[in-house]
Order: C-alpha cells, then sequence, then structure tokens
C-alpha cells in the first residue's frame, strides 16, 4: 500500500510540475481589489491584487501593464493573485485612512515660505511707527521658525515618486 501512495504522489507532483504556475499577463482593468488579465488570448477575471482578505496593503496596477501572476489552483487558472508589477498606479495603506503621503520637496518649499514670511513680519513691526507719534511700535517678535530641509520631515523607511 505504502509503494502505490508513493507511486500516487510523484505522478501528482510530475503532473503539478507541467503546469504553469507562474505567469505574465496584460492588465485589461482594475476593479477595488481585483483586475482582469489577457493571457495567451484568454481573458481572466478576478485575479486578486492582494492574497490575503483585509490586506493591509493593495498596490493596483496601470491599466496596460504586464503583472505576474500566481496560480494557487496548480495551473486551473481559478485562484489567481498579482505577485509582482510592470508599472503601478497607486499604493493604499490600511485603506488610506490616513491619507496620500507627504511630498517633502512640496511642504519644505511651503515651510520655508512661511520661515521667511515670519521673518518679515518681526522686522516690520519693529520699524513700524505708530500712527500719531511716529515711533516704531517697539514689539519684538522672535519667531522660532527657522529653514528646514527634506531630511527634516522624510521617512526613508516609505519612498515614492
Amino acid at each position: 500500500m505504502a509503494y502505490e501512495r508513493q507511486i500516487k504522489e510523484s505522478i501528482q507532483v510530475i503532473a503539478r510540475n507541467n503546469k504553469e504556475l507562474f505567469f505574465r499577463a496584460k492588465v485589461i482593468s482594475v476593479q477595488d481589489n481585483t483586475c482582469t488579465v489577457e493571457y495567451q488570448g484568454t481573458i481572466l477575471s478576478e485575479v486578486l491584487l492582494t492574497a490575503a482578505e483585509g490586506d493591509d496593503m493593495v498596490i493596483t496596477p496601470k491599466t496596460g501593464s504586464y503583472v505576474l501572476i500566481l496560480d494557487l489552483s496548480h495551473g486551473e487558472k481559478r485562484d489567481l493573485v498579482v505577485i509582482k508589477y510592470d508599472k503601478i498606479e497607486k499604493i493604499v495603506i490600511n485603506q488610506g485612512s490616513l491619507g496620500g503621503i507627504v511630498i517633502g520637496d512640496k511642504i519644505v518649499d511651503w515651510m520655508n515660505k512661511v520661515a521667511s514670511d515670519m521673518q518679515t513680519l518681526a522686522n516690520l513691526l519693529s520699524v513700524t511707527p505708530v500712527t500719531g507719534n511716529g515711533a516704531p511700535l517697539g514689539i519684538t517678535f522672535n519667531p522660532q521658525i527657522g529653514s528646514v530641509t527634506t531630511q527634516d520631515i522624510e521617512n526613508k523607511n516609505i519612498t515614492h515618486g
């Protein structure tokens, strides 16, 4: 009996090795957490973009790009999941609940303009005369904001662009 089981298992291994478990396909369309692809002239739908239900990160491929797909049904083309992307349209982490990742250069430019405006305000307050006696207001305003660099605010563990 053990010999027969061994033969059966060997046949299954050989049969499985003749089936394509990984294949490259073209993305035709994207729906929420699935996509539709074309593979060797066949349209395959409901291809999962993530292997786990409720996954914390969903990567959406660009329509027209190519993806590498893993066939979890061992060649039957039923349970398919994307495992590599040629071109990415977007990445959503934790259902996007915190919004998008800050673009460091843009926020640094904005913050440096704010710092410059604050310095201009401080200078104006110290020299602008008060109506009536012509003396400067005498208000001392010392902004605590300095210039900012991208390194001050970026998380190098998550990059994009």
